[in-house]
Parts: structure tokens; sequence; C-alpha cells
């Protein structure tokens, strides 16, 4: 769930530590039940998380390093139960980059391309995200079904739907190395 930083009182750059969660707790929860109401969820849930985000600022990341707003299009912050957590998710870093390239979303409507403008960043670029452990750095592709294609044939709609999301987590290498496939006499993928 995607909410603007100064709707909770927050700046956006704040770290963890900064933030007093044990005030934030009731707004966070009212968030969360109220949009697991709307999706039809079951609460509790733990896997619902709430982001904050804010147009980029300069600031502190965890380690000390100063990230200046130029290097980044957003600023983000996502909670655990219990705490905001010490780095974006990987499933936050994927939706909020599909969210981003909604128009018409909170993510959206906080975003500045790197020519300085809010809100132009839709379908151009990699999405640079400040969250406190520095810059993680997400893609996301949004294809778009009429309602021809939905089950909400009652309305004419024109519905988003996330094609594809990926992301850069981490400095350190995980993985490195080739794979040949092969063609099996049943690919499942064809």
């Amino acid at each position: 769930v995607f909410v603007r930083a100064e709707d909770l009182g927050l700046a956006g750059t704040e770290l963890p530590a900064e933030v007093n969660y044990a005030e934030l707790e009731p707004e966070i929860e009212h968030i969360r039940k109220t949009a697991a109401l709307m999706m039809g969820l079951e609460m509790p849930n733990d896997g619902l998380r709430v982001c904050w985000v804010a147009s980029p600022k300069t600031y502190q990341a965890t380690d000390g390093t100063t990230i200046e707003k130029e290097e980044i299009n957003i600023l983000a912050r996502i909670t655990t139960p219990g705490r905001v957590h010490h780095a974006l998710t990987g499933t936050g870093a994927g939706n909020l980059a599909l969210a981003a390239n909604i128009l018409g979303t909170v993510p959206s409507s906080k975003c500045v391309a790197s020519n300085g403008k809010l809100g132009e960043l839709i379908g151009k670029s990699t999405l640079r995200i400040g969250q406190p452990a520095g810059v993680m750095m997400a893609n996301a592709t949004v294809g778009w079904k009429t309602n021809e294609e939905t089950e909400n044939s009652d309305q004419n709609l024109t519905l988003p739907f996330a094609k594809s999301a990926d992301l850069v987590r981490s400095a350190k290498v995980l993985m490195e190395g080739w794979t040949d496939i092969g063609v099996f006499a049943h690919d499942p993928f064809r």
C-alpha cells in the first residue's frame, strides 16, 4: 500500500532508527486494515506492507553515505510487522516500479525524471529508489487490458496489469555463471 510520506507527517528521508514506530503504528494499522478490506484480504496479514514515498531529497543512507537527490527518482520506506524495514524489500521495489509507471498513482505523482520534471518517469527508464540502505534500481513494464479482456465487462475501462518487474538488490555478486536449458520434448513454456 503506497502513501505519501507527508500524509504520515514524515519527510521520506528518515532512517528506520529515526522513526518512532510505536507512535506511527496506529495509523499504519488503520491503513493496512482499510486496504485489506478494499482488496478482500483477511487480517491479520503480515504480507500487507505500507510503503511511504516522497519526491527526491538528499539524505544519509544507513552506512553514512550521502545520497544526492539527483541520484534518485523517488524516496521510499517500507514497514514490516512492528517496525520500519532496514531496506526496501524486493517485492516492495517491484511493486513500486510498477505503480510508478501508472499515471495517477501515489508513486507516479512523487517520481522525478532525470530531466527534473515531476511525474514524467512513466515508461522511460529504470526507477532509482532512494531507500535506507542506499539506491536500489528497479524496472517494470505495465500492460493495459480493455474491459473486454477482463471479467469487469460492465464498465468501460482500460486496466493496467504487471507484465514484468526486475531489480538490482545487492552490491555483492550472488551468482555468476551460464546454463544451457536445451530443448525438451515437453517444454511447458511453449
